[in-house]
């Protein structure tokens, strides 16, 4: 069976007399010198799967559709049935959506435990062409919504991870030559911007399709990469000179991720989605691609510069953190709403201030359009593009619901300014 990591209580270890006598001490010094005293627990649940370990769960049976299969324990095939369904309807949908055919089959496992961990790490020697995917059940709420909303791997990174393995992995022609590393050779083929921002792109259309069906979906995968546009702005034509091998921090990293998607974004807000798919279509005339490929034929469908697009791309500066509303926000802050993005800070002299907008205020919509989670704040600004205004909708403690004019300045670039 499956276990957990060790629970770790600070200052509890060793035996009773050594406890009893180390708090003797620790109080003793309390009363005499005044010293602050820190105590606490810290616990760690990862959970390490490999093929050894998923051996020896118990399943009941299998479901398979398309290229889908589900393994359930004891109890869980409808729920098993359900999302096997709704992986293969999101499949078909973004393979419509994208024109790249999804080769890979999906292996998920359905599995039975008393928490959901923390994190988890997966072991396993398989085809290139099969995916494992743990979906984890706790045991006294086994509803579709939950087991949904509780795996952050569900659907964004599934999807992305499939669309990246499929671009990668695709016979027989429009192989994405991925930075590889053989005896020691690192091989750096600078597709890396394309592969993510087709796969972020793709996540993304999977993650919008289902939350219209169930209004649950995990707070992780929602907002990991929030600030696509912002983050094209910062990098630009650097970019293009994205590859594995760079030594970066986890805000570089992530923004290198947003900006991937923020250019296919872009794309397809100045020439369509029918150009995404084009682009994939035309990528399989070749046998392999490297990033200086991928820019050609960006170019020829596009009939444009890309490098001059990202280039020239700015993006205004709202001067706003804001994250997504919870239970808990609501009721700690006495807020009247239950839908929007929560105001942790405002810039001096920043749009938001002058738009008069304070900390813990909520952000509602703009220009009509509701925001939910953290990207939604700059895909409506986005739906704004050239437009020196747009209004904003907050609600207020002590006004309610109220609309105000929110400037955009679109010649704002940050690049270079955070560096």
């Amino acid at each position: 069976m499956f276990t957990f990591g060790a629970l770790c209580l600070t200052g509890l270890a060793g035996c009773r007399t050594l406890n009893e006598e180390i708090s003797k001490q620790l109080y003793s010094s309390l009363y005499t010198s005044g010293q602050k005293a820190t105590m606490g627990w810290s616990r760690t649940s990862k959970y390490e799967l490999t093929g050894e370990k998923l051996r020896q769960n118990t399943f009941e049976g299998t479901v398979k559709v398309g290229d889908v299969n589900a393994c359930y324990q004891a109890g869980l095939r409808e729920q098993s049935l359900y999302i096997a369904n709704q992986l293969n309807d999101l499949i078909t949908f973004i393979e419509q959506s994208t024109a790249l055919e999804l080769s890979t089959t999906v292996n998920l496992y359905l599995l039975r435990l008393n928490n959901i961990p923390d994190s988890y790490q997966m072991t396993f020697i398989e085809d290139p062409n099969t995916y494992i995917v743990p979906l984890f059940v706790t045991a006294d709420n086994e509803s579709c919504k939950t087991i949904i909303s509780e795996n952050p791997i569900y659907p964004y990174s599934l999807i992305h991870e499939l669309t990246e393995m499929s671009l990668m992995l695709r016979k027989p022609n429009g192989v994405v030559l991925g930075d590889v590393e053989c005896l020691g050779y690192k091989a750096v083929n600078y597709t890396r911007w394309f592969r993510e921002g087709l796969a972020n792109y793709a996540g993304l259309l999977a993650q919008n399709r289902i939350s219209c069906d169930i209004n649950c979906i995990n707070e992780q995968t929602c907002t990991q990469f929030i600030d696509p546009f912002s983050s094209l702005d910062y990098l630009g034509d650097e970019l293009f000179s994205w590859h594995n091998y760079q030594n970066m921090g986890q805000d570089d990293t992530f923004r290198h991720y947003s900006a991937a998607l923020g250019l296919f974004l872009l794309i397809r807000q100045d020439f369509g989605p029918e150009a995404i798919k084009k682009i994939v279509t035309k990528t399989k005339d070749y046998d392999y691609l490297d990033g200086q490929d991928l820019i050609k034929i960006i170019n020829e469908v596009l009939k444009t510069n890309l490098r001059k697009l990202v280039e020239d791309f700015k993006f205004p500066e709202t001067g706003l953190k804001a994250t997504p509303l919870t239970p808990a926000t609501i009721l700690n802050e006495g807020i009247g709403i239950k839908e929007g993005l929560f105001v942790v800070s405002v810039e001096p002299n920043s749009a938001a201030e002058k738009a008069q907008i304070k900390k813990n205020d909520v952000i509602v919509s703009i220009n009509g359009k509701s925001l939910k989670y953290g990207i939604d704040l700059e895909l409506a600004i986005f739906e704004s593009r050239g437009k020196d205004s747009t209004e904003i909708t907050v609600w207020q403690k002590d006004k309610g619901l109220i609309t105000k004019t929110f400037q955009l300045d679109w010649s704002y670039s940050r690049r270079g300014k955070l560096k």
